[in-house]
């Protein structure tokens, strides 16, 4: 074989390798995130099993402290001596239950704060329906920008740092300075889009749900010295409705329903303002996505099922109640 042959042939095996180990890479990544929930809940589950069994360990010493019950003193014993017999088993073990006592005091610390987050989202959907929806007393750019600082206030809790306006004039979808919040001057996050394409693109597209957990693999962003791989890669969600027995009442769920590699592209500029997105569709037309909501990130995979769903919200919420000004006030092109 000629060695220019051969150096082509390395090339082509070379490109084919990596083809399937980012594959790999992806599914796997997509998979964890698809069962991630059922992980987190059987690790906390875990968790209480091993730290109510050292509980009932320590009931037994004391219940035979108090009773005299001789089959209990020889179950603690028979226990105690075998730690001792077994120094790294006893390591291991207390290792083991100095993490289950961490990850139930963090999930005990998150659920109450989670409590003040739902109570949160219910103040600012108050506000947003009592100042927002009345269009009459401030102007149309007014509205919208107190609409995306109460939703920016929802999500500050997962480091958010923008919510922007994506808006379709025939087939480009731009944002305006102006609808931004906070004010971003980095023109690399103004680039305007063809529909289908990008992010926003592709929900103004199919009017499905898309979240990037991560913009790079392993890290947060691009290391210099560390190997870091570039992920534009997306969940796509889809809306499922259902009806519930006995009742009027329907059930809308999200269904992350597949990942789609390669969404969007590195600027020109060579850098992405976050590191996890989701775009949200909305409907000022019932027929069609006419604007899409953009939530950006400063942190990886910020977002469960349900701040995707609050998110939709109030995608729906800001289409609806915006419909016309979306459409009719002309300030669709940059400044």
């Amino acid at each position: 074989m000629p060695e220019n042959q051969h150096s082509s042939f390395l090339k082509e095996l070379r490109k084919l390798w990596l083809g399937a180990f980012y594959f790999v890479l992806v599914a796997g990544y997509y998979s964890y995130w698809h069962f991630k929930s059922i992980a987190i809940f059987a690790f906390r589950l875990g968790a209480l099993s091993i730290v109510s069994f050292s509980t009932i360990h320590l009931e037994m010493e004391v219940i035979a402290h108090f009773t005299k019950g001789v089959w209990i003193d020889a179950i603690t014993l028979w226990i105690a001596i075998h730690m001792q017999d077994r120094p790294k088993l006893a390591l291991f073990l207390t290792i083991v239950f100095v993490t289950a006592i961490a990850s139930l005091i963090i999930h005990n610390l998150r659920e109450a704060m989670q409590r003040k987050h739902g109570y949160l989202f219910a103040r600012r959907l108050c506000e947003y329906m009592n100042t927002c929806r009345s269009l009459g007393t401030v102007t149309p750019a007014e509205t919208i920008k107190h609409a995306l600082e109460l939703f920016h206030s929802i999500f500050k809790h997962t480091h958010i740092k923008h919510v922007s306006i994506h808006r379709l004039v025939g087939e480009t979808l731009t944002i305006n300075k102006t609808e931004v919040f906070p004010a971003e001057d980095d023109e690399s996050y103004y680039i305007p889009l063809t529909k289908a394409t990008g992010i926003a693109g592709k929900v103004c597209d199919d009017a499905n749900i898309r979240y990037v957990p991560r913009v790079y693999f392993p890290f947060g962003t691009k290391r210099r010295y560390l190997p870091t791989a570039f992920f534009p890669n997306a969940i796509v969600f889809v809306s499922r409705t259902k009806e519930v027995p006995g009742s009027s009442l329907k059930d809308l769920t999200l269904i992350h329903s597949r990942p789609e590699t390669n969404v969007f592209e590195i600027s020109k500029k060579g850098r992405i303002p976050f590191k996890a997105c989701l775009s949200v569709p909305m409907f000022s037309d019932p027929k069609a996505c006419t604007a899409v909501l953009n939530f950006d990130f400063d942190t990886v995979d910020p977002l469960d099922e349900a701040g995707i769903s609050i998110a939709a919200v109030l995608g729906l919420l800001l289409g609806e109640g915006l419909g016309h000004p979306l459409q009719g006030e002309g300030n669709n092109k940059k400044n």
